[in-house]
């Protein structure tokens, strides 16, 4: 029975190390800020480094990921400028950092002995796992007279196993869903 009980815990936790879900886009922008005479925008040069990442992870991603956010702008019928002319500024950046989730599975029957005689015949299990959260982050800011104005930033978050190789593809997917949320619809 303890053997049928610790198979249970192993099932319980390959499942939750498969489980992913779908990011949660999130935004917020300055509620005075005016969206609707954008008509040009420029890609600030990309990050060199992910905070928490391999140091040589941006020379794989820098490319795919300013090209996603050039698509995604010009999707919505925006043209890329020069920084010193562009209405909007678009900067990306992200990190790693290393989390840890404690899951308790509540209580659950301990077969030590004879469970009719014990006083405690239930005992605790918790599941410790490490995992990474990425986080990605758009902003958008305006050159108002030689300062930079952040007006709008929309990001996500995700988790990975420790040390996992940064999938293009997902940021990619990241930046296009991110950028979905923009320009916000006054509320």
């Amino acid at each position: 029975m303890k053997a049928l009980h610790s198979l249970l815990i192993l099932t319980f936790v390959a499942l939750m190390g498969a489980c992913t879900t779908v990011p949660k886009v999130q935004s917020q922008y300055d509620p005075q800020a005016n969206f609707t005479d954008v008509k040009t925008f420029a890609v600030l040069p990309m990050p060199t480094q992910i905070t928490g990442a391999d140091p040589g992870a941006m020379v794989e991603l820098a490319g795919p990921a300013k090209q996603a956010i050039i698509s995604s702008l010009e999707a919505k019928g925006y043209t890329e400028a020069p920084e010193a002319t562009a209405d909007i500024l678009v900067k990306m950046h992200g990190e790693l950092l290393p989390r840890t989730q404690v899951i308790d599975t509540g209580y659950v029957p301990s077969y030590y002995g004879d469970p009719w005689l014990s006083t405690y015949p239930y005992g605790s299990q918790q599941i410790v796992r490490n995992y990474e959260q990425g986080t990605l982050a758009i902003e958008i800011s305006k050159d108002t007279g030689g300062q930079r104005d952040l007006e709008w930033v929309g990001w996500t978050t995700t988790k990975r196993a420790p040390g996992a190789k940064i999938n293009v593809d997902s940021v990619v997917s990241g930046i296009h869903e991110i950028l979905a949320d923009f320009p916000p619809e006054k509320k």
